[in-house]
């Protein structure tokens, strides 16, 4: 039997669904599939839209260099107060 490495054994336990019903149907109104990476990608957003710095450059480093725009779909789904984070952020209050 072949040793599977570390990386192809998380990779394959990050692909599955997440079994938490709740947590599930809020990936999917995000608009994802609903995978453990799926939840773990945006818990990262999240701390990062609340201003932790290192969420936010594991964001940016792992960002691939194509900049999609921020949809008014992703930022309906927002909280109200991560969106005043943001507001506040980038008016430099």
């Amino acid at each position: 039997m072949e040793q599977k490495r570390f990386g192809s054994i998380l990779r394959q336990a990050l692909s599955r669904p997440v079994e938490d019903g709740a947590q599930k149907e809020r990936l999917r109104a995000l608009g994802y599939e609903g995978t453990w990476m799926d939840l773990l990608t945006q818990a990262q957003v999240e701390r990062a839209a609340k201003g932790d710095t290192a969420a936010f450059r594991l964001v940016r480093d792992t960002m691939d260099g194509q900049e999609e725009p921020v949809t008014e779909e992703a930022l309906k789904h927002l909280p109200d107060e991560t969106l005043r984070a943001m507001l506040e952020r980038r008016e430099g209050t």
